[in-house]
């Protein structure tokens, strides 16, 4: 008698384990899907080799506030922390690129903020490519966040029903 409940005890906790992580990827989707990031970048595989050099990629400011914003993409190397000159950094907007840039002397590349959800990526040979993702302007992506949050409060609710029937089938 005790054995099933154990089995039935491990079962539900693994069911319930599955379903969390089922839905955190669906929260991932809509939350970053609501931010703008195009699907497609979403499923996208950026190749990483352990074995490269790691870049050091700093965005400046991290979350702009206005349309034509200057924004500043440092690169250096993670390991000597030295200024990386001539990495490649390439801007997309909603999956379609923009701009391909270089940095300079002190890694350093400048672009003016698109205003919408911006992919940046970072290359340079021997060392692994680096992603940054710049959001919408907030008066944009702030209206977003309701979706994210009844998301989240959705998925909560699921959770607590599930956690109850889980805690009948032990009684």
């Amino acid at each position: 008698m005790q054995a099933t409940f154990v089995a039935k005890l491990v079962m539900n906790a693994l069911a319930l384990v599955l379903v969390m992580i089922c839905f955190a990827g669906v929260v991932f989707m809509v939350a970053a899907t609501a931010q703008g990031v195009p699907i497609n970048w979403l499923q996208r595989q950026i190749p990483l080799n352990l074995a490269q050099a790691r870049l050091s990629v700093s965005v400046s400011p991290e979350v702009p506030i206005t349309k034509g914003q200057t924004i500043t993409i440092t690169v250096a190397n993670a390991q000597t922390l030295q200024p990386v000159e001539g990495a490649s950094v390439s801007i997309s907007k909603d999956g379609a690129h923009l701009i391909d840039l270089m940095t300079d002397t002190n890694g350093r590349a400048q672009f003016e903020y698109p205003g919408e959800t911006t992919i940046v990526l970072i290359s340079k040979s021997d060392f692994a490519t680096q992603m940054e993702v710049l959001p919408k302007v907030p008066d944009e992506w702030l209206r977003a966040i309701p979706i994210s949050l009844i998301v989240a409060v959705v998925a909560d609710i699921i959770v607590a029903l599930i956690m109850s029937r889980f805690a009948h089938s032990m009684v």
